[in-house]
């Protein structure tokens, strides 16, 4: 599996200027706008939350892999997905997952890929933006 970048996007500016019905996520599996190299971005609504854009992007990241990686339809890999996200959420709540910031998330993304899948990364690109991982 290629390396991802996480992209934390104005949805607003996502929905009035490229897709009116984007919705805090998406990824080069569903959407062909969203690059796919030279890593496969996955676009992450800003909600001010990080732990809940910690969630997003997990969900993103399996949905992505299971469509391009697995062949799984949409349909099957976003269910799967959901599977991930919402474990990730229980442990939001709990408190045994803490996210302050976007090296957090980062953190999240890498300990769900195993070591040959590769690393994800961070860049700023215009409307995007990001902080680098520590």
């Amino acid at each position: 599996m290629p390396a991802y970048s996480v992209h934390i996007v104005d949805g607003g500016f996502i929905r009035n200027t490229i897709d009116d019905d984007f919705a805090l996520g998406g990824n080069p599996g569903r959407y062909a706008y969203i690059p796919d190299s030279p890593n496969r971005e996955l676009w992450i609504e800003d909600t001010g939350d990080y732990g809940d854009m910690a969630a997003i992007a997990l969900h993103e990241m399996v949905e992505c892999g299971l469509m391009m990686d697995e062949g799984l339809d949409y349909s099957d890999a976003h269910d799967e997905a959901n599977i991930s996200e919402k474990a990730l959420r229980k442990s939001l709540v709990d408190g045994s997952v803490k996210v302050k910031d976007t090296s957090d998330i980062m953190a999240i993304l890498s300990q769900h890929m195993s070591p040959e899948k590769g690393e994800e990364e961070e860049s700023e690109d215009g409307q995007r933006r990001s902080e680098e991982p520590a």
